[in-house]
């Protein structure tokens, strides 16, 4: 549950359910209530948190992509074969980040 999953990463991180609130942009009572399953964050909390605790949204709502075709594929591939595809997708990550630091330093300089 994602309660469970929040609370111990807030615990592992060494922080209180107070300083996550204010960092999330909810009340204490609210972090308690997800933290016990009472009550489910929405995406902008859940990407806040994320931030945060360093862990992408499929690890916080424990989202398995091998239930997924295109995983069950590309775990089908021999290891070279998948070292390629790592490096392409690493290779499109690397272009975002320089189109979106290009884009803002466009912004800047306007």
């Amino acid at each position: 549950m994602i309660g469970t999953k929040i609370k111990m990463l807030r615990v592992k991180k060494r922080i209180s359910q107070v300083e996550l609130a204010e960092v999330v942009g909810v009340s204490q009572p609210t972090i308690v209530a997800w933290e016990n399953n009472k009550h489910y964050p929405g995406y902008e909390e859940i990407v806040k948190m994320c931030r945060l605790f360093e862990v992408n949204v499929d690890y916080m709502l424990d989202f398995d992509l091998r239930e997924f075709p295109v995983w069950r594929g590309y775990a089908e591939l021999e290891p070279d074969q998948q070292q390629v595809i790592v490096m392409l997708v690493q290779t499109f990550l690397k272009l975002n980040e320089e189109k979106k630091a290009a884009k803002e330093n466009a912004k800047a300089r306007a």
